[in-house]
């Protein structure tokens, strides 16, 4: 059995699903990572997600047509996406490729997840 790219925990009415695949750079990491979003998303309906992005080290172009896929899937169910902990080398690709208009971007989880979900003011934001 393949080892799993993503890892997702439901905190509140939030999905935060990690990407565990550190370059995503190859057709075959790409299209499994992207897959297993999509199922997720495709059977569990998420009406907030947020992609966390800290362990992704590097993209390609194919990477990121994954990433706008996702977008337009989530966007298309209702669902709201955003996507925190980007690496520089992630981030910089977004901005030259001025992508970084499509996505709603957070530095941190935690900023991802304020004002994103309904939950009592006392309990500890995710990390």
């Amino acid at each position: 059995m393949p080892a799993r790219s993503i890892q997702v925990e439901k905190f509140h009415d939030v999905a935060i699903v990690k990407i565990l695949t550190e370059n995503l750079w190859q057709r075959d990491e790409i299209q499994a990572m992207q897959g297993e979003v999509l199922a997720y998303i495709r059977t569990e309906r998420p009406i907030k997600l947020i992609l966390d992005l800290s362990r992704v080290e590097r993209v390609s172009s194919e990477a990121i047509t994954a990433l706008l896929k996702l977008r337009d899937e989530t966007a298309g169910g209702n669902c709201k996406m955003r996507l925190c902990n980007l690496q520089a080398a992630v981030k910089e690709v977004l901005q030259i490729t001025d992508l970084t208009r499509l996505f709603d971007i957070h530095e941190s989880l935690p900023d991802a997840f304020r004002g994103f979900a309904t939950f009592p003011q006392d309990d500890p934001l995710p990390e």
